[in-house]
């Protein structure tokens, strides 16, 4: 177990591969670097209420279940990619999800990302969220929500932009509002049988 209690920055791969560290406080760090963390499996529990920024791959396939991050404001590609024991995740002031940032967190169920206005591609794929409602996103990536196959509703009142296959293999969804949206790209929603409901009034 680590505290740090004057640190405020933390460099790249400070401590990757450190496969036999367990909890981690960081009251007062600010920045975290790139894949500062990664590999780390035996983290379990993340406090670090000040932060403010993490770089590429920073948590990816970490043991992290829960993530809550009150403050913030810049994230890199791949930060929490395949950490299959996340849960849930709290980021209410971020604007940006970029690409891959939660890709395989198998187990990633509950999300708090009202602030978000973009979606990377690959940024959702093969994880466990039922639903989604993202009222102010404009843009999404592709491949965004492939293989999540457990979502059933999608909803995204706001969005213009959606990139190639973003729901592609979401086997149990149901229903869709895409009030927004100016073009129905290849293989949004290939594969996903159980569709019944799907609004477009701008295509």
């Amino acid at each position: 177990e680590f505290t740090f209690d004057k640190v405020r920055i933390i460099g790249n791969k400070a401590f990757y591969n450190c496969t036999n560290l367990q909890n981690v406080e960081l009251p007062i760090v600010e920045k975290i670097g790139t894949s500062s963390f990664e590999n780390v499996q035996s983290i379990s529990t993340l406090n670090c209420d000040n932060l403010k920024s993490i770089g590429k791959n920073a948590f990816k396939n970490t043991g992290i279940i829960s993530i809550s991050l009150p403050t913030l404001n810049s994230l890199e590609s791949g930060a929490f990619e395949k950490c299959s024991s996340l849960e849930s995740i709290s980021m209410p002031t971020i604007t940006g999800i970029p690409a891959n940032t939660f890709k395989d967190c198998i187990a990633l169920s509950e999300i708090n990302l009202t602030a978000v206005t973009t979606i990377g591609a690959n940024a959702f794929v093969n994880t466990s969220l039922k639903s989604v409602f993202f009222d102010r996103v404009t843009e999404v990536g592709n491949y965004a929500f492939k293989d999540a196959k457990l979502l059933e509703y999608a909803v995204f009142p706001e969005t213009e932009n959606m990139g190639t296959g973003c729901f592609q293999g979401c086997t149990k969804l149901k229903y869709t509002y895409l009030i927004s949206l100016k073009e129905l790209k290849a293989n949004t929603f290939a594969n996903c049988p159980t569709l019944k409901s799907l609004w477009l009034p701008e295509i």
